[in-house]
């Protein structure tokens, strides 16, 4: 494992470089590899460069268990920044906080996933009722996450993205307006 520093990088530290042009499939498995032998560098470019941190894996459950397991905050640290499931269960049903063996993983991974209920029920549902003027009246700008309808159904937005040009052409948002008769 790479020896882990005092000073943590962010996932905004990292750039797409290396493996900018790669496929999904072969990012993951990359990914898989760089947790298993704790490449912090690695671990950090392959998720910026998309690699799933949520994904599975089959000794360990999810590469967050495994990067639990492997004694690597840095690595655990980046992958919950990536967005991974940090209640995932294994086949014994642990969660990576149960799996950790290292006592600074246990307490970032208790107090992000604390962090992440606390966020989760601050939110607030979205108010929006469109109509024609929308668009020019009120331009929006929707960020990634989770968009909530006061129904409770949610959409997941994965990048900022402003609305306003092009309201309702090809290249831009569909603003579909429909009769309540």
């Amino acid at each position: 494992m790479e020896n882990e520093s005092v000073v943590y990088k962010k996932l905004s530290d990292y750039k797409c470089e290396k493996y900018n042009g790669s496929n999904k499939t072969s990012l993951d498995i990359k990914l898989s590899s760089a947790v298993n032998f704790g490449k912090i560098d690695e671990v950090g470019e392959l998720l910026a460069c998309g690699a799933n941190p949520k994904k599975e894996d089959a000794s360990y459950g999810t590469i967050l268990h495994k990067a639990a397991a492997q004694k690597s905050l840095n690595v655990v640290m980046l992958l919950a920044q990536a967005g991974a499931n940090l209640n995932a269960v294994d086949k014994n049903g642990k969660t990576p906080v149960e799996v950790a063996k290292d006592q600074k993983i246990k307490e970032y991974l208790e107090n992000a996933a604390k962090a992440k209920k606390e966020e989760e029920n601050n939110r607030k549902a979205f108010e929006w009722y469109p109509s024609g003027s929308a668009p020019s009246l009120y331009p929006t700008e929707l960020f990634f996450g989770d968009f909530i309808f006061s129904n409770g159904a949610r959409l997941y937005i994965p990048k900022s993205i402003p609305f306003a040009a092009d309201w309702g052409q090809s290249s831009g948002a569909m603003h579909i307006l429909e009769d309540n008769e």
